[in-house]
């Protein structure tokens, strides 16, 4: 995630209007009580200037400046806006317009606003630091990277640049470069959460595992992970894994779905080092993780009994501990599906008509930027439908009826949906369908992690830069061996159905399932 936009100043540059001196110094008194916070005592001096000469532009500009900081957005962009006419080359007043233009959502007009303060003062390091988050907010990171490069030229110290720097390049799958951002922002912010959070995704994504893990302990002081995982009062100590032997410790469950199921691989290795382990998780997963791990106790979060319990280790801490080095990954299935149910899709799969029956998902992440970032326009997946002579299963959770229509009118054929299912809900009917099927083909969602889990072959479509769990450089998962990596090289549309070529590519071969 980008950083905001920086606020707006406070001071003019010059005035088109030489004031009186008696109101010169009204307006002098104005700007003080501006910049002291007294905001009413500031407005009512502009205002006395205005009345006398309501053409004066700074007084303007700032007044909409203070309407910007209630919250006014539209009658602040008045003011500045009149301030503009009347003295049109004064790049401040264009910069604090970008700003109060991008608060009001408007990105290309902002980006106009913001040009034009670079072009009438070419070393405005600030404008093309918020130039570069209004072109991000339009989708236009290729255009946003010269602007902080920009940025960065003129001030090397920017925080802004550095952080959204380093967060594009992320993106664009180039992590050494990321890393590199992040190290100089740390240089000049070194307890910032959300930096080190953004340098544990660089070192995780390079296979840097102890140190990445070691960053990765900084979530629970970043905001942005704290607006979706709240701090919890446990009633619980966090464990000493030195002394943990003798110890009733609570795994206690952190963020989504599929970071549940990623971090549990690490649950027999807890329980080989404690004396009793048990596991906090999502209710949708109780039933499921009860099975699978049959040397633990399970607890529905927020149902469990601090009374008998001595300390608690956080999922997410997991990893930390068991998964420092390559060789600690095993890549193992653990998770087991219902048998009952697994009987019971095997009969219903086995009336469909083609051999092969291949489960697809085209859509992951929670989060709005995340949900763009991970999921794929339904028509890039027309030309596997079209391409492969198979029975194609829909696994993904929360769509609508006019996305499936849609979705048959894309694949030209009627694919299959089960409606009695409820793919997020519902996990361990999902589970028992994943496990009959041949194949699961998906964006990077709490799917693959189930399937990968359960031993099932996926193929997981990543875009140029995927999150911090998809190692470089590697067209498998160090997390799950049955699962395998198709990588978008590039940004957009061209990538995916690069992408889908090398899917349908891969599907034809006669050796697909050889290992399986």
């Amino acid at each position: 995630m980008s950083k905001k936009p920086k606020k707006p100043g406070k001071k003019s540059i010059k005035n088109a209007v030489v004031l009186p001196p008696e109101l010169q110094s009204v307006f002098n008194q104005a700007v003080a009580h501006h910049q002291q916070g007294q905001l009413q005592q500031a407005v009512d001096g502009y205002s006395q200037v205005l009345s006398h000469e309501p053409n004066h532009p700074d007084s303007l500009h700032l007044v909409g400046l203070i309407f910007q900081s209630n919250g006014d957005l539209h009658q602040a962009k008045e003011f500045i806006s009149r301030a503009i006419e009347l003295s049109p080359n004064v790049a401040g007043y264009h910069y604090n317009l970008g700003v109060l233009l991008q608060g009001l959502e408007w990105h290309s007009e902002a980006v106009d606003a913001y040009r034009i303060a670079i072009r009438l003062k070419s070393d405005y390091a600030q404008a093309y630091e918020n130039l570069g988050v209004a072109l991000q907010d339009l989708d236009n990171l290729k255009a946003a990277l010269p602007a902080y490069q920009q940025a960065l030229t003129i001030n090397p110290k920017s925080l802004v640049a550095l952080t959204n720097l380093g967060t594009l390049y992320f993106k664009n799958g180039k992590t050494a470069e990321s890393l590199s951002c992040f190290d100089k922002a740390l240089g000049l912010n070194p307890a910032d959460p959300e930096l080190h959070m953004k340098r544990s995704g660089c070192l995780l994504r390079m296979g840097q595992w102890a140190e990445g893990w070691q960053e990765y302990r900084w979530r629970f002081n970043a905001p942005t992970f704290l607006e979706s995982n709240p701090v919890r009062s446990l009633g619980l100590p966090h464990a000493n894994i030195d002394s943990i032997a003798n110890q009733r410790v609570l795994i206690s469950c952190e963020q989504g779905l599929g970071d549940e199921v990623m971090f549990a691989s690490c649950i027999n290795d807890l329980v080989a080092r404690a004396g009793e382990v048990s596991v906090e998780c999502d209710p949708r997963l109780s039933p499921l993780f009860a099975r699978s791990f049959p040397n633990v106790k399970v607890y529905s979060k927020n149902t469990f009994d601090s009374a008998s319990l001595e300390c608690h280790i956080p999922a997410g801490d997991l990893p930390h501990y068991f998964r420092k080095v390559d060789t600690d990954f095993n890549g193992d299935a653990y998770l087991l599906a219902d048998p009952v149910r697994r009987h019971a899709w095997q009969q219903r799969l086995a009336e469909l008509p083609q051999p092969l029956k291949v489960g697809f998902s085209w859509r992951g992440g929670a989060e709005s930027r995340a949900v763009v970032a991970r999921s794929i326009d339904l028509k890039y997946w027309s030309t596997l439908f079209k391409g492969v002579n198979a029975n194609f299963v829909n696994l993904q959770y929360r769509t609508t009826q006019q996305e499936r229509d849609e979705l048959n009118v894309v694949a030209g054929q009627s694919l299959c949906h089960y409606e009695d299912l409820d793919t997020f809900n519902d996990i361990e009917g999902l589970a028992a369908l994943i496990s009959e099927l041949d194949l699961v083909i998906s964006a990077d969602n709490a799917t693959v992690h189930l399937a990968g889990a359960l031993g099932v072959p996926v193929w997981i479509l990543l875009p140029e830069g995927p999150e911090r769990r998809w190692t470089d450089g590697r067209d498998g998962s160090v997390w799950y061996d049955s699962a395998r990596l198709f990588r978008s090289e590039v940004t957009g549309s061209g990538g995916w159905s690069e992408v889908f070529k090398m899917v349908i590519k891969s599907l034809g071969e006669k050796d697909l399932f050889s290992s399986q």
